[in-house]
């Protein structure tokens, strides 16, 4: 009795994984999901025999999500899971008791998120209710849990992006750009090349840049009331570039030509670039993903270029794209180095 005076039960949480990998389906009106089973151990340390009644571990998502000035601030439920093993005033000695547990997360749930219009975190918990004595409740520490979201299952190898523009300008004739990369992520390398086979006019080309432009759509209670705030451009640095990221939609600013092209020449232009990190961007929010804050991806690039006695012209080409997790990637396989031929 003396034992119970000066030492209390604990109650210890342990998760197989803190970092959870989801697979939305393509829509969410498709089934079957491929649902995530998420794992970990209760331990409850009883230094005296004690009545149990019950054990509980519950998951939850929340979101909070912001529109911008002028719009509220709105807090809902993404995810609420939980299990329960009723013990219904069991007598259990004295020392250690482990118990596993398994919750469902579905395909659907919302990732984990953080960004200038909100954010959206997951944590889980365990607790312990006894059946008589001077502590009815007990809970464990809190868990934080990362929930990404992989446009692949993991049966499947990452989709490869190829994106091949075919432009005509009645300035520099045919033109054509690539965009490359074994497994599109946030941070991944990006391979980029550009050819013109034969200008028409002397020309210079000013500066060729590349960007990820990422759009947000922030939904609310009220279906009635969706937020769409203005795309921001991240440059493209390429990988022997060590400049600061910039949120730029700036023109950039050229003291000399990248190139001066002939009449009937060609150009080419080929380098390798990397994404920003996730402290800039944020992967695509896949289309079977249920959330209040939606994340839309393209890349952008831009070619400024200047014929003979004329003005400055610029060729945009924008695509969109899905850019996965890092954290989605078992193995982050980098491009094939291209230079300029």
């Amino acid at each position: 009795m003396l034992c119970s005076l000066f030492y209390k039960p604990t109650l210890k949480l342990s998760v197989d994984q803190e970092h959870v990998t989801v697979y939305p389906p393509k829509s969410l009106s498709d089934e079957p999901t491929l649902d995530t089973i998420f794992r970990g151990t209760v331990t409850l340390h009883l230094p005296t025999s004690r009545a149990v009644g019950c054990l509980k571990v519950s998951l939850k998502g929340l979101c909070d999500a912001w529109g911008g000035d002028g719009y509220p601030y709105e807090s809902n439920e993404t995810l609420n899971k939980r299990v329960r093993l009723d013990l219904n005033g069991e007598i259990m000695k004295a020392g250690q008791h482990s118990f596993n547990f398994a919750i469902v997360i579905p395909a659907t749930t919302a990732v984990t998120q953080s960004s200038t219009y909100g954010r959206v975190r997951h944590h889980v918990r365990a607790k312990v209710e006894f059946s008589s004595g001077f502590l009815p409740t007990l809970s464990s520490e809190l868990i934080n849990i990362n929930i990404t979201a992989a446009s692949t299952t993991p049966e499947d190898l990452p989709e490869s992006t190829e994106i091949i523009v075919e432009h005509f300008s009645s300035d520099l004739g045919p033109i054509s750009i690539e965009l490359s990369s074994p497994h599109l992520t946030v941070a991944s390398l990006l391979a980029l090349k550009v050819v013109i086979p034969s200008p028409p006019l002397a020309t210079k080309i000013l500066s060729i840049e590349s960007f990820i432009q990422q759009s947000f759509t922030i939904l609310y209670a009220d279906t009635s009331l969706v937020v769409r705030p203005p795309a921001r451009r991240y440059k493209l640095h390429y990988v022997d570039q060590h400049e600061e990221m910039s949120n730029s939609s700036q023109p950039v600013v050229v003291s000399k030509p990248l190139a001066v092209l002939n009449p009937e020449g060609s150009f080419s232009y080929a380098k390798l670039a990397r994404c920003p990190t996730e402290t800039h961007i944020k992967p695509t929010t896949l289309e079977g993903t249920e959330t209040r804050i939606r994340v839309s991806s393209a890349i952008v690039v831009e070619m400024r270029y200047k014929i003979e006695g004329g003005d400055e012209k610029v060729v945009v080409v924008n695509r969109p794209v899905v850019l996965d997790s890092v954290g989605v990637s078992p193995l982050l396989r980098v491009p094939v180095s291209v230079g300029e031929d």
